[in-house]
């Protein structure tokens, strides 16, 4: 460890040649402050940084503040401090489809409490031709939603945000915001989902999507679906994220 060592005032006189002694410790000191010099620290210019929870140091972090999930935040004191609140849409859960699939879920979650979804995926679309749908909690019933495709009212009362009719190997993208709780102020209101879809290939297909989910009750699952067993193939991704406020 380097040592520090304290330069006095008259070292530092603006008519005074530097001595070599004096310019190794510039040199040297801020690196021992850096590693927690103990001489750094009875000095008043350094902290010891010590992982094990009260292992006698002038300032230690506690293991439960060693967290990914925690960032720095104002503490309304001039300075910061660890938190685990974090405001934005926050990811979830990813999704990257090792071998073609018919259905992708995501479970274990609490719409209620949520409030507010974001989903994000590419499709790696397979041979023949296949219509793609949300379906919360598992359902087929009690949904709506009408598409705009390439600018054109297309569809309403259908339950596919997309039909895809190019070639096999083509990437279908989509997103999809949701409002997963009934409402603040009221119940009994229906669940709302908004978002947009695009095949492309040798055409290209633009869709606008929106609808709503009556009846599903708590959304604790999510899935998309293929219409067509192994509908979703290999390399396609899918990344879930929640509103926290």
């Amino acid at each position: 460890m380097t040592t520090y060592a304290d330069i006095p005032d008259t070292e530092l006189d603006i008519d005074k040649p530097v001595k070599s002694s004096t310019a190794k410790q510039q040199r040297d000191n801020p690196l021992a402050i850096m590693e927690g010099d103990p001489t750094a620290v009875a000095a008043g210019k350094g902290v010891n940084i010590d992982f094990d929870e009260g292992a006698g140091s002038q300032t230690a972090i506690k293991t439960d503040e060693i967290d990914t999930q925690k960032i720095l935040v104002p503490d309304g004191f001039g300075s910061v401090k660890w938190s685990s609140e974090r405001v934005g849409m926050f990811l979830i859960e990813r999704k990257q489809i090792a071998g073609a699939v018919q259905n992708v879920t995501f479970s274990g979650l609490d719409g209620d409490a949520d409030e507010v979804y974001k989903l994000i995926g590419r499709i790696i679309k397979p041979a023949g031709v296949a219509a793609y749908r949300f379906r919360p909690n598992g359902l087929t019933t009690n949904q709506s939603m009408g598409v705009t495709s390439n600018g054109t009212f297309a569809l309403f009362g259908t339950l596919d945000f997309l039909t895809a009719v190019i070639a096999a190997g083509n990437i279908i993208s989509f997103e999809c915001l949701i409002h997963a709780r009934e409402t603040v102020e009221a119940t009994g209101m229906d669940r709302q989902f908004i978002g947009k879809a695009m095949e492309s290939g040798s055409a290209l297909q633009v869709n606008d999507f929106g609808g709503v989910w009556g009846g599903a009750g708590n959304i604790t699952s999510l899935l998309v679906s293929s219409s067509i067993a192994s509908g979703i193939g290999i390399g396609s991704t899918f990344e879930l994220f929640k509103l926290v406020q």
